[in-house]
């Protein structure tokens, strides 16, 4: 340890240590649940122009320069305390009249002589405050007729953080679900601001108290953080764990397997006695698709009859009780419900649905179909070989017979006639009308028979 600050309690931070010997301080670890850290938080500094030198020559006064208007930029509210260090450039607007400053930094309100620059500015940057505490910039302005009142800018710089301190937590390692906290810190110079309370790093309160009840909290082992801060930034955090037990784990005895879309659905269970019982009902992709309430009777048990508006599918519903104190159990074992498309037609076990006739309709249509294709192919592929047959027996009738008529008429052709028209003449006749008769009879077969 080579810098430290012991300051007056005089109202200005007054530091009273004039020397500091060096020395190295080591710190054992404590118990793995608890750990204290000490911060400091600071803002970055903002940059800031150099002040500029004015050249001018000065009106003549008939009176004393008013009092300055300092501003600070690093600092501009000279009502709170600040943690940052950095240069205290001061500013201020010269009048035309004034022809000199007076300068002085100091951790009092005195009136000892300031610093007077042979340059007129409208700042100064003063450099870096040394310590913690309350500092002063006081600027006087003088012109013709002599020096005007003193202006003092306070500075309230506090860079340590509050003392370490650890948290009590009563109520831990049982099933009461809100422990009571306590725990104290002081801050010798700025003053204590709030108390900032985490759990599992999750900020759940801010208060200016030293003591507070949790709300409730679920059951296992959480993480909980308390951070003081002072009025500058500065925080000192103390972490500690906690474990809260479960009460009884409630059951689900009895559920409606399946029911149809609009069915009401049962399910009835025990718990510890007059407990609230929560029911969660999951779908196949592990989400929540409802929620419904019950309570437990004195005896333990509880029962629930609700509508089941829940989409077709697959669902798994778990029960958590919790107790007039906000105390949670850990949730039941799952149990399984389906809920199916609604019933039309019944015959004792077998219920069908919209989608079971639809499906049966489809499957006779389907059969149906099927044994008539098979038929109408079958009786087709029998008319088509009847056909085939039938053709090919007629032409072949039809040659025969075309054949012997040509025979008979080149018989008839060789044979002489005494009396009347040449006997060769009446036969090629009647037999080209044969002919003719027997080609067309052919081609009406064929065509009637194709055709049918």
């Amino acid at each position: 340890m080579t810098d430290a600050v012991v300051t007056a309690n005089d109202g200005k931070g007054t530091n009273v240590l004039s020397t500091v010997n060096g020395a190295s301080l080591t710190v054992g670890t404590g118990a793995p649940s608890q750990t204290t850290t000490t911060s400091a938080t600071s803002a970055a500094a903002p940059t800031v122009a150099a002040p500029a030198p004015v050249v001018r020559q000065a009106a003549v006064a008939t009176g004393l320069p008013g009092a300055p208007k300092i501003r600070v930029p690093l600092y501009p509210d000279q009502s709170r305390w600040y943690n940052q260090k950095g240069d205290v450039v001061a500013f201020w607007d010269l009048p035309d009249d004034v022809v000199q400053v007076s300068t002085r930094l100091s951790q009092g309100k005195d009136k000892v002589p300031g610093t007077i620059d042979e340059q007129l500015f409208n700042g100064k940057d003063f450099g870096k405050l040394q310590n913690d505490g309350v500092w002063y910039i006081r600027i006087q302005f003088k012109n013709n007729v002599g020096w005007g009142p003193l202006s003092y800018y306070p500075i309230s710089l506090d860079t340590a953080s509050p003392l370490p301190f650890q948290i009590k937590i009563d109520g831990t390692g049982s099933d009461n679900p809100s422990p009571h906290l306590s725990f104290e810190t002081n801050d010798s110079l700025s003053g204590l601001a709030t108390y900032e309370i985490m759990v599992d790093r999750q900020k759940v309160l801010e208060i200016a108290s030293t003591s507070v009840t949790l709300f409730p909290q679920s059951p296992g082992t959480h993480e909980l953080a308390v951070r003081a801060f002072d009025k500058a930034g500065n925080s000192t955090e103390d972490v500690q764990s906690f474990e809260i037990l479960p009460i009884a784990t409630p059951t689900i005895d009895f559920v409606t397997q399946t029911a149809s879309v609009g069915e009401s659905l049962l399910v009835s269970g025990t718990a510890i006695p007059d407990a609230f019982v929560e029911l969660r009902i999951l779908n196949g992709k592990r989400v929540v698709a409802m929620v419904k309430n019950s309570n437990s009777d004195s005896q333990g048990n509880w029962t629930l009859q609700f509508k089941g508006d829940l989409p077709i599918g697959s669902y798994s519903i778990s029960a958590v009780a919790h107790d007039e104190r906000g105390a949670l159990s850990l949730p039941s074992e799952q149990r399984s419900l389906a809920v199916t498309p609604p019933v039309i037609i019944s015959f004792g076990f077998v219920q069908l649905g919209w989608f079971e006739i639809f499906m049966t309709l489809l499957l006779v249509a389907v059969t149906g179909g099927s044994l008539f294709s098979w038929y109408y192919v079958g009786n087709k592929n029998m008319e088509s070989a009847y056909s085939t047959i039938a053709v090919r027996d007629v032409k072949k009738f039809g040659d025969i017979l075309d054949s012997h008529l040509k025979e008979l008429e080149t018989g008839m052709m060789n044979g002489k006639s005494t009396t009347g028209p040449p006997i060769e003449a009446k036969v090629q006749h009647e037999f080209a009308q044969l002919h003719d008769t027997v080609t067309k009879m052919k081609k009406y077969l064929v065509d009637v028979i194709k055709k049918s």
